[in-house]
């Protein structure tokens, strides 16, 4: 089965390649045409830059940014707090500011889908949305009301908001659980 990735704000395949690892040890294949992969894993802002006209058959939203009495900028504050005393933070940082530099037009179609609220409604597909319990941009009881509302399943793993790029093993079993139960 193909996975098509589509990175949050300020990210790219240098988060990924640990989940891109994991998920070619469990037998996937990567692919970058989203609109013909099987499994989409989306992360944070990149859970509002889905294709239109897409195939897949799976989809998870990880960390969507849906907090009701915050801003982001108020989510990324709290976030860089807790992670700053982690080495990998200042590698990570290097590559997000290196992203948000190289692909501005990427981050205004993502503000803008952001600030319209487009999110998929239930499609053909299997919608999960992963809230991670120390994620600060997706507040624990309205994404929760946003799945039902919405149709998605939800799930909640251990964890912070970028914990997909450093421990993807939770998550790629996750994706098989939903796949058996097809």
């Amino acid at each position: 089965m193909n996975v098509g990735i589509i990175y949050g704000w300020s990210e790219g395949r240098w988060q990924g390649k640990l989940l891109r690892k994991e998920l070619h040890k469990q037998g996937f294949s990567i692919t970058s045409d989203l609109d013909s992969a099987d499994i989409l894993i989306a992360h944070s802002g990149g859970c509002y830059l889905l294709p239109e006209n897409g195939k897949a058959n799976l989809i998870m939203l990880i960390g969507i940014p849906w907090h009701p009495t915050e801003h982001p900028i108020k989510g990324l504050a709290k976030k860089v707090r807790h992670e700053v005393k982690d080495l990998w933070w200042y590698k990570k940082t290097f590559y997000n500011t290196w992203y948000l530099l190289t692909r501005p037009l990427r981050w205004v179609r993502m503000y803008r889908a952001w600030k319209s609220k487009k999110l998929p409604q239930t499609s053909n597909s299997v919608m999960v949305a992963v809230r991670n319990e120390n994620d600060h941009f997706m507040h624990p009881v309205e994404s929760a009301a946003l799945a039902t509302k919405r149709g998605w399943e939800m799930e909640s793993l251990t964890g912070q908001h970028d914990d997909l790029w450093i421990n993807p093993k939770p998550y790629v079993e996750l994706v098989k659980t939903y796949l058996k139960d097809k």
